[in-house]
């Protein structure tokens, strides 16, 4: 062994500290993995960015923009990074020990850089811990908010959409998306209608689906024998036959495709406008929803939502619509936790209006 590395008893001292540490810096077995790719990538543009690859430089590379929302996501990033490599170095350094084909100086290398890394990423999450949660950035650029393009949009402007996209492939997948807020993920993988004389029932199983969060499935039902929402009498025109009983249809809608003709069919004469996305479309029947039920659990269960605080980034009650869309009856998986302090009775409405 060379004198420029450390002893064995060292580096099982240095291999206890690193278990310590990932102990109390965890990663979560609920992140997702297309979280975990985007985390991934994301410290790899922060370290680029740091030429020595120390703390000091990789908090300033993370405090390197003008929008709160990509610090926060920086600083996920970070965490999870971070944990993520001492457990791989862990697992590492247990196969190079048990190895007796590999030299005792290579383990106690390997031990040495995850040495060198722990200690950086020591002092980086102390860095983190020191803001408190709170954002550093002095004067941060105004957020771009889907919510916050429906104000300058007409009130009819999902008719109108309905309208361009009448005779396209789209429109089926248009209108889902409009009446029930479903994510583009949830369509794509399919959701299931079931038509019948009296009723429309939209089964839609969920995404972003974890152990404690979201909603495996959920159910929307609009009444069909009576006035209708015109966008839910569009659908039910383009799928109800005289047939007796009950009609089950799927419908799947590709992402990029129903995005781009979203966009494609969502140009308003309006100042200051970005693109319309088929999130648009989620935000609008929250709005419609808050505008109808006040702040209510039956909120997040239509939106796929299984935590209470969540919904409050979609939509808001001003941006309802003049006729606004209603389901008769919303079904879920799970019920929804409560992670908000509970508003006085007064203001909570629990019944849903017939459309």
């Amino acid at each position: 062994m060379t004198n420029s590395l450390i002893s064995k008893n060292e580096a099982f001292d240095i291999v206890r500290q690193a278990r310590e540490w990932l102990k109390k810096n965890s990663v979560s077995g609920d992140t997702s993995k297309p979280t975990t790719k985007f985390y991934a990538a994301e410290m790899t543009r922060l370290i680029s960015k740091s030429p020595d690859k120390n703390a000091e430089q990789l908090w300033a590379a993370i405090c390197d923009t003008q929008k709160k929302n990509t610090f926060y996501l920086r600083v996920a990033a970070a965490k999870w990074a971070t944990s993520a490599l001492i457990e791989r170095m862990l697992s590492a350094q247990d196969q190079y020990q048990r190895d007796s084909t590999i030299a005792q100086e290579t383990w106690l290398a390997k031990v040495m850089e995850m040495k060198s890394i722990l200690a950086t990423a020591t002092q980086l999450r102390a860095r983190i811990s020191s803001s408190n949660g709170q954002c550093p950035i002095k004067s941060p650029a105004p957020r771009s908010s889907k919510r916050r393009e429906l104000s300058s949009l007409p009130d009819s402007w999902r008719e109108e959409m309905a309208e361009r996209l009448a005779r396209t492939p789209h429109h089926l997948g248009f209108l889902i998306m409009a009446i029930t807020g479903c994510r583009p993920k949830e369509l794509e993988a399919g959701i299931k209608l079931f038509v019948s004389e009296h009723s429309i029932r939209i089964y839609i199983e969920g995404a972003k689906v974890k152990r404690l969060q979201g909603q495996p499935w959920r159910e929307l039902e609009y009444r069909t024998d009576g006035e209708m929402h015109p966008l839910v009498s569009s659908l039910y025109k383009a799928l109800w036959t005289d047939l007796a009983g009950e009609r089950e249809v799927e419908i799947q809608c590709g992402r990029a495709a129903l995005t781009s003709a979203i966009r494609r069919a969502g140009k308003f004469d309006r100042k200051n406008g970005g693109d319309i996305t088929p999130y648009c479309l989620r935000h609008q029947f929250a709005s419609d929803l808050k505008g109808k039920l006040g702040d209510d659990d039956l909120i997040s269960v239509a939106l796929g939502q299984s935590a209470s605080m969540t919904r409050k980034f979609y939509g808001r009650a001003r941006s309802s619509s003049r006729t606004p869309l209603s389901p008769t009856n919303i079904h879920a998986a799970r019920p929804v936790r409560a992670t908000r302090p509970a508003l006085p009775q007064i203001y909570q409405r629990r019944s849903i209006a017939p459309n």
